[in-house]
């Protein structure tokens, strides 16, 4: 992304961070999707992720945001909330990477936690047991 300061237009501080996201909503076209990504930076107020599917997304989009918090494994902890697609910008192409999109959603509502504990069933299954 650009190195432009753009401090004087956001409430909050932004923070890198590199967590996997999952986005599910309505494209443009009209077709259900869910876009596994990953976070770019967090603030208060919104996030920043790269997506290979910059076609799913629309300014004023609302989407279902999914964040997966690391190191926990054996419980699979997510943040969730609804957001809304405030920008969308695309980076010129490097040698080493093609096209790459940034997608700014702005959060609607506190995010929510869920998770789905494991059991020692779990770990037989995913062993093929």
């Amino acid at each position: 992304m650009p190195d432009q300061d753009y401090s004087e237009h956001r409430s909050f501080e932004r923070y890198p961070i590199d967590f996997d996201a999952e986005i599910g909503g309505v494209s443009p076209a009209g077709d259900a999707f869910v876009d596994k990504s990953v976070l770019r930076n967090i603030s208060g107020g919104g996030v920043c992720l790269l997506t290979d599917y910059p076609a799913y997304y629309a300014l004023g989009q609302e989407v279902h945001l999914r964040i997966r918090l690391p190191d926990t494994d054996r419980l699979a902890a997510y943040m969730v909330c609804s957001a809304t697609v405030a920008w969308v910008h695309t980076a010129e192409a490097t040698e080493s990477e093609g096209r790459v999109v940034f997608i700014g959603l702005s959060l609607n509502d506190p995010f929510t936690f869920e998770s789905h504990k494991f059991s020692a069933t779990d770990d037989i299954k995913e062993s093929g047991l």
